[in-house]
This record gives C-alpha cells, sequence and structure tokens, in this order.
C-alpha cells in the first residue's frame, strides 16, 4: 500500500491534473509499477526534496532565475524593436531554440496580430532554409542569434548563410540595429562577432545549461517578441516549484512522476513515449525529448524519449503500442479548452450512416481519441499516466515546463547521475569539429 493514506491516484492544481493510477499493477498487471516500489521511491525523494531546497538556497540558477523581473524590463525594450520587423528568425540548436519553439507554437493562435512572425531555425538542412528564406523580406527582418557558448558551429553557420541576404536588404552600417547575439561571457567566436561589427549581445547565464534555459532571455526574448508574458510564464513555473518544496512530497505531482518512471525503468520499460493530443503541443514534446535523454542518459542508464502527436500517430503506432513490445510508459497529454472550435457541416450525413458525429466538431473527436486511446492502453496493461492542461495560456505552459524540469531532476537524483552535464555530446561535438578540420586539408 501506499504509506501516505490520504495520497490521491490523481494530482489536481490550477494548471494541470495528473491522472497515475493506470501505472501501478494493482490496476494494469504485471507491467505496472508496484506500490512497494513505489513507496520506497517516494521516501527516498523526501532526501531529494531537501537536496531541491538545498539548490534553491544557495542559489542554483535554473531555479531561481523565475523570481527574477530586472530582466525582464531589458528584454521587453529589446522584443518591442523587434516588433517593427515583418519577419524575425531565430537561429539556435537544442536547448538554444526548442523552448523557444515550444512558446511560438502556442503563440500562433493565441497571438499573432499585429506581431512579426517568428522562424526559429533549428536545424541545418538546407531545403528549409531554401523554404523560408524565399518568403522573407530582408529588408524588414530581424535576427537573434543564440547560442550559449557563443560556438556552436551549426548556429554560426546558420547566422551566416543568410548575412548576404541582410546585408544586401540593409547596408552593412545597419546590421546592428538587425541582429542580437545571445551568448555567456568570455572569449568566443560569436562575442567576437560581435564586438568587431558592433552588433548587441546579450550575456546569457553561464550558470543554467541549454536545455534548462527556457526560462532566462533563451526562451523569454523570442516569446517576448510575439506577445507572451514573461511574467505570467515565470509565474506558473514559481508556483509548481513551490508546491514542490514546500508540500508533502507524496503530493508533488514531479515527485510522483518520477518515481513512476524510475520504478519502472527497473523493469525494463525503458522508453518513455509523450503523445501529445494537440499540434500546439508538438515542441513541447520535442523540448521535452532533449531533456530527459541529456539529463539522463548517462552511466547506462535513463529511458529513451519519443515525441508523439494525436490523433495521427495512435493511427500509426497504437498498434505497436498496444501488441508490441511492453518497453514503453505513456504520458498522454491533452488540453481541456482550445481557443477554436471547428462545427462540421451536418448537411451530407444523411447518406453516411455516421449519425454519432451529427453536431460534434473536430475537437469532440480529439478529445474523443485521446480518452480512446488513454483506455486501450491501459486496458491492454501498459504503464499510462493522463496530464490534462487546464488550457494553453503561457502561466500553463511555465507550470508544466517545471513539472518536466523538476521530474527530471528527481529522476537523476533516484538514478544517481548528474542531470546538468553533456559528456557525450561533448565528444561528438569535437568529433565533428575534426572531420570539418581534416576537411580543408
Amino acid at each position: 500500500m501506499i504509506k501516505n493514506k490520504n495520497v490521491d491516484l490523481k494530482n489536481t492544481n490550477k494548471y494541470y491534473s495528473q491522472e497515475y493510477s493506470n501505472c501501478f499493477s494493482d490496476n494494469i498487471g504485471k507491467f505496472g509499477i508496484d506500490k512497494d516500489k513505489f513507496d520506497f521511491l517516494m521516501e527516498r525523494l523526501k532526501k531529494g526534496q531537501k537536496k531541491l531546497k538545498s539548490d534553491k538556497e544557495s542559489g542554483a540558477r535554473y531555479l531561481n532565475i523565475i523570481d527574477e523581473t530586472d530582466d525582464i524590463q531589458e528584454l521587453q525594450e529589446i522584443a518591442q524593436e523587434y516588433r517593427k520587423f515583418d519577419d524575425v528568425i531565430v537561429f539556435g540548436t537544442g536547448g538554444s531554440s526548442l523552448g523557444a519553439e515550444a512558446l511560438n507554437q502556442i503563440s500562433k493562435i493565441t497571438k499573432g496580430i499585429g506581431y512579426p512572425k517568428l522562424h526559429i531555425i533549428t536545424n541545418i538542412a538546407p531545403y528549409t532554409y531554401q523554404k523560408v528564406f524565399s518568403k522573407i523580406n530582408f529588408s524588414n527582418a530581424g535576427c537573434i542569434v543564440i547560442s550559449k557558448s557563443g560556438a556552436t558551429v551549426e548556429t554560426i553557420m546558420q547566422f551566416l548563410s543568410i548575412v548576404p541576404n541582410l546585408r544586401k536588404a540593409v547596408g552593412s552600417e545597419n546590421l546592428r540595429d538587425r541582429i542580437t547575439i545571445v551568448c555567456q561571457s568570455g572569449d568566443s567566436p560569436l562575442r567576437r562577432l560581435g564586438k568587431t561589427h558592433n552588433i548587441r549581445i546579450i550575456d546569457q547565464d553561464p550558470n543554467i545549461s541549454g536545455r534548462y534555459s527556457v526560462f532566462s532571455v533563451v526562451g523569454l526574448l523570442p516569446a517576448m517578441i510575439v506577445g507572451l508574458s514573461a511574467n505570467e510564464f515565470r509565474i506558473g513555473a514559481k508556483d509548481i516549484l513551490d508546491d514542490a518544496l514546500n508540500n508533502d512530497i507524496y503530493s508533488v505531482a514531479p515527485a510522483i512522476g518520477s518515481a513512476i518512471q524510475v520504478g519502472l525503468m527497473e523493469k525494463n520499460i525503458n522508453n518513455s513515449v509523450l503523445l501529445a493530443y494537440s499540434d500546439r503541443l508538438g515542441s513541447l514534446s520535442r523540448w521535452y525529448r532533449q531533456l530527459w535523454a541529456e539529463s539522463l542518459g548517462k552511466d547506462g542508464k535513463g529511458s529513451s524519449p519519443t515525441y508523439a502527436i494525436g490523433p495521427v500517430d495512435q493511427h500509426s503506432q497504437l498498434q505497436l503500442w498496444v501488441d508490441g513490445p511492453r518497453d514503453k510508459f505513456f504520458t498522454i497529454l491533452r488540453t481541456e479548452q482550445d481557443v477554436q472550435t471547428v462545427k462540421i457541416n451536418d448537411e451530407y450525413l444523411d447518406c453516411m450512416d455516421m449519425e454519432y458525429i451529427r453536431n460534434s466538431s473536430l475537437i469532440d473527436l480529439t478529445n474523443a481519441s485521446c480518452i480512446a486511446t488513454y483506455q486501450s492502453l491501459y486496458k491492454s496493461g501498459c504503464p499510462t499516466r493522463l496530464i490534462s492542461m487546464l488550457d494553453t495560456e503561457v502561466s500553463n505552459m511555465g507550470a508544466l515546463m517545471m513539472h518536466y524540469i523538476l521530474e527530471t531532476v528527481f529522476s537523476a537524483y533516484l538514478l544517481d547521475v548528474n542531470p546538468f552535464d553533456q559528456p557525450a555530446v561533448e565528444k561528438g561535438k569535437k568529433i565533428a569539429r575534426d572531420l570539418m578540420t581534416k576537411a580543408k586539408t
């Protein structure tokens, strides 16, 4: 039995709810986590909670950044400058772009009128470049270059590939008003570029790794350009962090998610599938994938994160999920509200024998598909939780992103790995540099 008799198998706060009863062996059978194991891990997380408090009190930047307000005013002024453009291009990769893209995807429906179009370039595919840049009037465009180290080769080459277009459109003397570089202090290629050509440089906090940087300038500036509130975003995160620091561990949603995921890893359930039932949450799933993989995949530990979008991926993958290898934990993510309801036209239904969809909307079908997939999974014995966002306002996004950050950090504590380094990634970067150098000789 779960030791805390008052614990409900569903967490609810003003931002989201987490239903996790169908992760336990009592409910779904042998592929669920045993409650004794869950209790054991939750008891261990009492020490993890104390460590989190200690980290916060000692000034851990990824936690304390959400309490700050002074930086927001400066960023707001820069964001306002960028709103005069028709298009704003953001260059970055990995943690320098995925969080911003998640927020941008939310903004595309909730905002947009009176704001520029934001293009977040995360990869180096030539086809993507041609497709995006062919539609941009560079005479009324600005760009932001984000690299924590100031030396990320993908980001630098992204930026350098469009400099001729921008320079041709506005002249070399006007580039200063069109470009902002975001990188940490100290010598680096991007900082040297900025100083040489009088380009504005914003310091990125060196003590916040890229995948945890969404609450810093990295995530905030692009979001603010398209009208999202940095204060509201941080408020949602702060509320979840306060809960995690001060509440009984058995009521802390990220801790519960952590105990379940790590407990299931011990049963060789080593894939974590995040299935989002909203296109607006697709980039959030991609952001989670990096956060989870890069933080926990060390010393032979961790689980492989997979992102999917419903309903489309239930058609392409549900067969495998239900009848394939039992090595997956599922999180179904949905929104309880959306900004649009698209009703179908009923006039052709009489000849189609589909009365069950009369007076229905696309949202009705999305919600039905979501719950149907959820039930199909757990009734087939697959450990599955359901996270329901009350809406997709920016404060809710802040809350959910902090949830995943804390769930990741709690899991790292249980797995005894460092969630903030990335030795394998750095090794890969060195190999790529060596190959580029060799190709020139």
